[in-house]
């Protein structure tokens, strides 16, 4: 495949004209130019030279099976389990044309998302490879408890963790504190204590799987962090009191020295503090507070913690995430090569599967996206993606799904 421009999902610089090649399934070689024994008979040229390739791009936070009011279609397929697993289907379909080819779901109700999984998987349905914990779990009269099972002390979420693991999910999700979307559970205070939260890590840990933790509050991000998490979703730092924001520096420190991933979904990110969760009154000695999320998570920015961005999005409106990625670099100031690699390489460390995509290089799967002209100038290219490939194969081409 030869490219007018790659960004290889490391932080590098883009390449010019490099020529990406693949066997099998598999990138087994990248340079600057095609090899003359290629373009024989027996070789296929790909040619996008008028375009720009990055990784598949994957998305870690998603509700492939859950939806808004609004969205069209979501009023009849939220009635049954056929409903939301065709609506999960769906939503797969329109993140693979987006340029998607790796999800992580982050909750849906029942089992639906792990047939989906087993679907797309078995070739029945086009969709991205997914990585789901199939239902949240959370309290009584807890934050998305439409989306999850209730567990109410340490015992029940122990007990929680080996029914999925017995159902096969692939993760853990835990509501570690109340969310904006149901605001009676309280987004500004923890759901679970410490000694609870340490149970669900530490059983999941136990069985070989990896704990998101949904935090808002500062108090869940402290339990999450002190139990030994592996994601921590939004990480917004609130304060207990209303319309404040209690940053602490030395739990942010304790995430980056214990490679915690911290999750950006990022309409939140981008979404002015002031508007939503409040001011602080202190910040670590900063001359400027920060205007929103991504200015929140500047001290872990630079001492290299592991950032991803996400959509945390709902059913077909996956497809928006590259949308959100090109706002991101227009409006935050984010180099494209960074953009990229937040929603590539780390995202593939934070799923556990670092050493098989995210990266364009020799050895890794062909998961490759490919977008319209040059992203330095356009970023907004991203929002158009006219082909993707998935394990070396075509599936995407001129904005829709290839039929065999």
């Amino acid at each position: 495949m030869l490219c007018g421009l790659l960004y290889d999902g490391t932080l590098a610089p883009p390449r010019e004209n490099a020529a990406v090649v693949l066997e099998d399934g598999s990138i087994v070689e990248v340079r600057d130019a095609l090899p003359e024994d290629l373009t024989d008979e027996r070789s296929t040229v790909v040619d996008h030279r008028g375009a720009t390739v990055t990784p598949g791009l994957i998305d870690a936070h998603v509700h492939t099976a859950w939806g808004r009011d609004e969205q069209p279609g979501w009023a009849w397929a939220r009635e049954s389990e056929v409903g939301r697993f065709a609506w999960a289907l769906a939503a797969g379909r329109a993140a693979l044309t987006a340029g998607v080819t790796t999800v992580r779901d982050c909750g849906g109700p029942g089992m639906v998302t792990v047939l989906a999984r087993e679907a797309i998987a078995a070739g029945l349905h086009p969709g991205p490879r997914m990585r789901v914990c199939g239902p949240c779990l959370t309290t009584t009269a807890g934050h998305g408890d439409f989306i999850g099972v209730t567990a109410d002390d340490a015992h029940e979420l122990r007990k929680r963790v080996r029914e999925l693991t017995v159902a096969g999910v692939d993760h853990i999700k835990v509501m570690a504190t109340g969310g904006d979307m149901d605001p009676h559970t309280n987004r500004r205070r923890p759901q679970y204590d410490d000694t609870e939260l340490a149970a669900v890590i530490g059983d999941a840990h136990r069985l070989g799987l990896t704990v998101v933790a949904h935090c808002n509050a500062t108090t869940g991000i402290r339990a999450a962090v002190a139990g030994g998490i592996d994601t921590i979703a939004h990480c917004n730092w609130l304060g207990e009191r209303e319309g404040t924001i209690d940053y602490d520096a030395q739990v942010a420190q304790r995430i980056v020295d214990q490679g915690v991933f911290v999750d950006l979904n990022l309409a939140a990110t981008m979404r002015p503090l002031s508007e939503f969760d409040g001011l602080a009154e202190a910040w670590s000695g900063w001359e400027e507070p920060p205007a929103n999320r991504w200015e929140l998570h500047r001290e872990i920015r630079a001492a290299g913690g592991r950032l991803l961005f996400s959509s945390d999005e709902f059913g077909q409106d996956l497809a928006s995430f590259p949308v959100l990625l090109a706002e991101a670099v227009r409006r935050l100031g984010i180099p494209v090569e960074e953009a990229v690699h937040r929603a590539s390489a780390v995202p593939a460390l934070a799923l556990g599967i670092g050493d098989a995509v995210g990266v364009v290089e020799a050895g890794r799967s062909a998961d490759l996206a490919i977008f319209p002209g040059d992203l330095r100038s356009d970023p907004d290219a991203l929002g158009r993606c006219a082909e993707v490939w998935q394990s070396g194969v075509r599936v995407v081409s001129d904005g829709g799904v290839v039929t065999s």
